[in-house]
């Protein structure tokens, strides 16, 4: 049985995915991230944690005073399985009100040919998004932009800021499936039982 050991850690570390949450971008951290970073998914759940800001009275949604987008990268053999985003403790200075303002942060995910493959509208101020598209589970790019506009409903004056959390989900690619750790197990055991009766039966064991 002692050589079974080290075949049955072998194996089970190949199929081990680390699953833990990893924060692969914090602005308090790694700075704004109007440079365009570009971060790697990891297998598990990836988090972004950020703060955007939107002073002026401009509806055009791409003139954020900070504007946020990513360049992601994902390596062959994984697959984005879902997205979500949280705003959080919006801020407004203004002669108005969120509800009349009417401020919404629109998140998208498109590949290097500008196709959409996902995207989410979520009034600030409220609690979850009332729009999303999605075409996922997603793989067989390699890289995609990820990127943050706004919209409103009536002009400023306004100053207003909010932080967020993106979370993107990654699993291993389904279209080539993996065996079970129990799978391989049972094919060690058997192939341990089945030299050990072949060595007996020959008067070595």
């Amino acid at each position: 049985m002692k050589f079974l050991a080290p075949v049955v850690i072998a194996l089970l570390s190949i199929t081990t995915i680390d699953t833990n949450a990893a924060v692969i971008w914090d602005e308090s951290i790694d700075g704004n991230s109007a440079s365009f970073p570009s971060l790697v998914l990891q297998a598990g759940t990836n988090e972004i944690l950020g703060t955007s800001r939107w002073a002026g009275d401009e509806l055009d949604p791409f003139q954020f005073t900070e504007r946020d987008w990513f360049n992601l990268e994902l390596r062959d053999g994984l697959s984005i399985q879902s997205i979500t985003t949280q705003i959080i403790n919006p801020i407004l200075i203004a002669d108005t009100t969120l509800e009349i303002l009417y401020a919404t942060a629109m998140w998208t995910l498109q590949d290097y040919s500008y196709d959409f493959k996902w995207s989410e509208d979520t009034r600030i101020g409220e609690a979850s998004p009332y729009f999303s598209y999605d075409n996922l589970p997603l793989s067989g790019f390699n890289n995609f932009i990820l990127n943050q506009a706004a919209g409103l409903s009536v002009p400023g004056p306004f100053d207003l800021s909010w932080e967020y959390k993106v979370t993107i989900q990654v699993v291993e690619s389904a279209s080539v499936p993996e065996p079970s750790s129990l799978g391989l197990l049972s094919i060690a055991l058997f192939a341990f039982w089945f030299s050990s009766r072949r060595l007996k039966t020959k008067g070595i064991l």
